[in-house]
């Protein structure tokens, strides 16, 4: 029998537990730091730092005392064992996918849940606590289940008003949070015109959010022109003709509307939600805030002023977005429309900084999780959604349908 392409790389069927060589360990100041003195205390050493990528992103920079002493330690850490960082020049997960040690059938392993992300361009990419983090920065080894996969065929076309994020959506409202608990998610893009890096980034990101373990695009020709500009071994990575899969789902995009999850954690439709009046637009984090978003936002706030009362907060994902949406005019366009544009960092997505909201406010988001808190007051309420659909919302101060702008 074939294999699926999580069996390939771990070289097992699924249920097996595995040991993992790691290609490329990831952490950040929000979670390497916890390990620094117990690494220290068992008097560890770095298995090979140059597979070890620490990245200053949620502090970016620190807006407390407090949180300036945690990175000052991990900083002393990496001075000391000589190991590769990024000091504010994007949020982990975006910087990954912009290295070219992250390439088709690598193993990689961050202190975050969101490393899925990197399956975008094929790698194995999951998320680990701090306990695994440290035995992995010391062995360069990790125990893994292989688990069952699901595979998703991503057909029909996108129109030109839905992103990655509505397709993501879409699958939250039929899997359910937990409906790919500890499972692959092996997309699969049929669509006509193939699904942007971009967007599969977006979708990758949040397959965490379904429950999976990884979520991995099958490799094709859009990675390679993507490794191609970018940098990265090429793997032709294919699952097995009689592979077996625990479920196959398929999604037809040409209908699919988009979509919001509402502060209930439901998956509606922006026409249903249409109208309700928003005080605060975020616009980036991981799961958003790339090249393609700025363009989308910067379009649609062409000649347009966002709502004066309605707050609005743009943060790109890497400075290399950052420097790319500066060169092709996206920033201006969005600073001339009256948002703010802010430098690369996670930002208020986990009630850090820069835009956290207060009591009562309703937020539309384009970043991961909208549980009670996440992006500040506990009497806030947040709406998950595109970038095309927030930038509407800014324009108009409610939240809107994207698609009033393609009428």
């Amino acid at each position: 029998m074939g294999e699926t392409i999580v069996e390939q790389v771990l070289g097992r069927s699924s249920g097996n537990f595995v040991e993992v060589k790691v290609d490329l360990l990831a952490g950040h100041d929000g979670t390497a730091s916890l390990v620094v003195d117990r690494f220290y205390k068992e008097g560890f050493q770095v298995w090979n730092a140059e597979q070890v990528l620490i990245v200053f992103d949620h502090f970016a920079p620190p807006a407390t005392v407090e949180r300036a002493n945690i990175q000052n330690k991990l900083l002393q850490f990496v001075a000391e064992r000589n190991l590769p960082f990024k000091l504010y020049k994007g949020i982990m997960h975006q910087i990954l996918l912009e290295d070219p040690r992250v390439s088709p059938g690598r193993v990689i392993i961050g202190a975050d849940s969101h490393t899925t992300m990197a399956g975008a361009v094929g790698a194995l990419a999951t998320g680990v606590g701090a306990t695994d983090f440290l035995n992995t920065l010391h062995s360069g080894h990790i125990w893994l289940r292989v688990p069952p996969t699901i595979k998703v065929i991503l057909s029909g076309s996108m129109p030109p008003y839905l992103q990655g994020k509505d397709i993501v959506l879409k699958l939250l409202e039929q899997l359910g949070p937990d409906g790919a608990n500890y499972r692959c998610l092996e997309f699969h893009d049929q669509t006509r015109d193939g699904i942007s890096m971009d967007s599969r980034a977006t979708i990758c990101n949040m397959a965490v959010d379904l429950g999976a373990k990884f979520g991995i695009f099958v490799p094709d020709t859009i990675t390679q022109e993507y490794l191609n500009h970018r940098g990265g071994e090429w793997q032709e990575l294919k699952p097995g003709v009689d592979c077996h899969y625990e479920d196959i789902l398929e999604l037809q995009l040409d209908e699919l509307p988009p979509l919001v999850l509402d502060p209930d954690g439901q998956v509606r439709s922006v026409a249903s939600v249409q109208g309700l009046p928003v005080t605060q637009v975020f616009l980036g984090s991981c799961t958003s805030g790339r090249l393609e978003d700025f363009a989308a936002i910067a379009k649609l706030f062409q000649q347009r002023q966002v709502h004066p009362f309605t707050k609005t907060v743009v943060i790109p994902a890497s400075q290399q977005v950052f420097q790319t949406a500066i060169e092709l005019g996206y920033v201006q366009t969005c600073m001339q429309a009256g948002a703010v544009v802010l430098n690369s960092s996670c930002g208020p997505c986990c009630n850090i900084d820069k835009g956290v909201i207060g009591d009562d406010e309703i937020c539309v988001s384009t970043s991961n999780r909208n549980y009670q808190g996440r992006m500040g007051s506990l009497r806030s309420q947040v709406y998950l959604a595109s970038s095309l659909t927030g930038a509407a919302t800014a324009v108009k101060g409610k939240i809107t349908d994207p698609r009033e702008f393609w009428v």
